[in-house]
């Protein structure tokens, strides 16, 4: 149980990391392109 309980916070980590680096990405390339 512990192992599936890790594992999923894992995932569920690097979906907001990814989630949050897309967001940065946008919030820069709005300003450069205005």
């Amino acid at each position: 149980m512990h192992r599936v309980k890790a594992s999923v916070l894992a995932s569920v980590l690097t979906l907001a990391l990814l989630a949050g680096a897309i967001a940065l990405a946008r919030g820069l390339a709005r300003p450069a392109r205005g």
